[in-house]
């Protein structure tokens, strides 16, 4: 597969019209998908030429949700949630929506997320005030004007964060589970893979409450190879490179975080449960869907980089190498 082949069946999967979002002046611009195909070029730089078509194979699947797809999917889980709602007598305004919170405070996914459900779903009756992208800031006594919870999220991988989530705002407002009348619960995410659904599934039996998927069964997030296929092994050795620049000895991102391997962007960011081949910057990798994240990087030693598989383009390697020099 080339690069063209590869560029024009992304663009097909994700019903992408490349000419309008590579355009300032269109209202479909993207700017992490403007000059994508000069991305791709110096992504593939830095890959052996022998390898360079399972790259492209893989970015040929790989899934990119615009504004658009992130907005219409909210639009979808709030009229499931409608129907849902008729079956116990509750009103859509009586309603709380809340997102993960940021760790550190600054700008994170959540605003993203709140800004996309709002957009679409503002003509249905949500108010701003349902949605909740800070809990730590919440006023639990506003609880009692509410009789059911959506916790919302772009994307559930291994489910670790939801469900802590989950496990934070019970604690916080004391909800009573499983008597008359309590707190309906409800998750619902943009992609969701089986792992993930499994996990928050689990925690809710083991803790005595029960969440109500708002999803489609065509949102399901999957790997993007088997381990010990081809695409694995070829990928394995950047992915093993890329994850000795990552200076955290608890999260590995190697084949994405807690090895997910998901190929998965989104229009404001890529998570880190995608191959950290596609978003993860070092001086051997420049990708084509770059994370803006918490990621704390590190700088390899030269023997660090002298046991790495040399890359394809020598001077590309050296220029690499002379970089680090540089620092030390």
């Amino acid at each position: 597969m080339d690069k063209k082949t590869a560029l024009e069946e992304f663009y097909c999967k994700n019903n992408i019209k490349h000419e309008l979002v590579s355009d300032e002046d269109s209202a479909e611009y993207d700017y992490i998908l403007s000059n994508l195909d000069d991305k791709i070029d110096k992504w593939l730089s830095f890959v052996d030429e022998s390898d360079r078509e399972a790259f492209l194979q893989v970015l040929s699947k790989y899934t990119y949700f615009t504004e658009t797809v992130c907005q219409k999917r909210y639009s979808i889980i709030v009229d499931k949630l409608i129907e849902s709602l008729k079956t116990y007598g509750i009103k859509l305004s009586e309603v709380l929506f809340i997102t993960v919170e940021s760790t550190n405070g600054t700008k994170s996914g959540s605003e993203h997320i709140c800004a996309d459900f709002y957009k679409r779903n503002i003509a249905k009756g949500i108010h701003k005030s349902q949605i909740i992208s800070s809990f730590s800031r919440f006023d639990i006594n506003l609880i009692k004007n509410y009789k059911a919870i959506v916790f919302l999220e772009d994307i559930v991988g291994t489910g670790f964060t939801l469900s802590n989530t989950i496990r934070t705002v019970i604690k916080e407002l004391s909800i009573k589970t499983n008597t008359p009348n309590c707190l309906l619960l409800y998750a619902a995410c943009l992609v969701v893979s089986k792992r993930g659904k499994r996990m928050i599934d689990k925690n809710a039996q083991k803790n005595s409450y029960e969440i109500k998927w708002l999803t489609d069964e065509e949102w399901k997030a999957e790997r993007m190879f088997k381990k010990n296929s081809l695409e694995y092994n070829i990928f394995q050795k950047y992915e093993s490179l890329i994850d000795k620049y990552i200076d955290d000895e608890k999260h590995s991102c190697f084949m994405g975080f807690d090895k997910c391997k998901f190929g998965i962007s989104f229009h404001y960011n890529t998570p880190n449960n995608t191959l950290s081949t596609f978003w993860c910057e070092t001086d051997l990798n420049k990708p084509p869907f770059k994370r803006d994240g918490n990621q704390h990087k590190k700088s390899l030693s030269i023997d660090d980089l002298k046991h790495v598989k040399k890359q394809t383009d020598t001077n590309a390697y050296n220029a690499a190498i002379m970089s680090q020099q540089k620092y030390e």
